[in-house]
């Protein structure tokens, strides 16, 4: 019908995820609902959906068409750590922990070939402003003990730019740089006030389509 989208829907880690034909009057929250009730989400966790084609959030009362939702686009139900940043005025942030997927490129060496996402330990007495950031110390010590317990590593960063945009600044590649030198390095980068956000990686900060990246719900 003229008024229904054929959309892929799916869980940030992707392990639950289905086609379906919705009408472009549903609402994020309605599809939301949806993905914890079909697929026994933890009912107790706040979720967000994003367009991993676009990187955009969805409000949870914009319907899909007021979203721009397109034929064929890509729905993820995340946990909504972007909800968390959008509680605050100033810049946050945080570090990323996961495991680092390798495998061996047609030349024989070895390149990272997937980053799994699968917790954020968050910088919890930090120096912010609306425009800059700086993680307080012991942030990277609750970062390795969250990483191992479970045989993982920091994986990479993550901030909020409240109502700037989503983007890498001077001083965002620096600390990319210095700091997450690896090639799997990510930086994730938040404007939960528009609703985007972007991804980078290695020292360059390459920058990655939303549907590259693995994140654990």
């Amino acid at each position: 019908m003229a008024n229904d989208l054929k959309l892929y829907v799916r869980t940030a880690d992707q392990t639950r995820h289905a086609e379906l034909t919705l009408e472009r009057s549903r609402t994020g929250a309605d599809i939301i609902q949806a993905a914890v009730d079909n697929w026994r989400l933890p009912a107790y966790t706040d979720y967000a959906l994003v367009n991993a084609t676009t990187g955009r959030a969805l409000a949870p009362d914009a319907t899909l068409a007021a979203s721009g939702i397109k034929e064929g686009d890509v729905l993820e139900v995340r946990a909504a750590l972007a909800r968390q940043l959008a509680a605050a005025d100033a810049e946050r942030g945080g570090l990323l922990v996961g495991r680092v997927y390798d495998t061996h490129a047609g030349d024989g060496e070895r390149r990272p070939a997937l980053v799994l996402v699968r917790a954020a330990a968050p910088s919890l007495d930090d120096a912010a402003t609306a425009v800059s950031l700086r993680m307080e110390a012991g942030v990277w010590s609750r970062a390795r003990d969250e990483a191992m317990r479970d045989g993982e590593l920091i994986v990479g960063w993550y901030h909020s730019h409240p109502g700037l945009g989503a983007f890498f600044s001077a001083r965002d590649r620096e600390t990319q740089r210095a700091f997450f030198h690896h090639p799997f390095s990510l930086g994730w980068v938040i404007d939960p006030a528009r609703g985007e956000e972007k991804w980078f990686r290695g020292p360059e900060s390459e920058e990655l389509a939303p549907a590259c990246v693995l994140t654990r719900a």
